[in-house]
């Protein structure tokens, strides 16, 4: 038996992802909150401060 594609193993393999990127939002957020600079948590995060930037505009 192979691996049958169908509507829900297409929602569970976006699922973690959907879950990391809030997770990731709400960690910015809450470092953003606490004073730290987008470049701090750009440093944290691996990734550049427009992305973080970005990550808080659209979160």
């Amino acid at each position: 038996m192979g691996f049958q594609r169908n509507r829900y193993n297409d929602e569970a393999l976006r699922r973690p992802h959907e879950v990391g990127s809030t997770l990731r939002k709400a960690e910015a957020a809450a470092l953003r909150a606490n004073g730290y600079t987008m470049d701090r948590i750009a440093e944290l995060f691996g990734a550049t401060r427009q992305r973080i930037s970005a990550l808080l505009r659209n979160g």
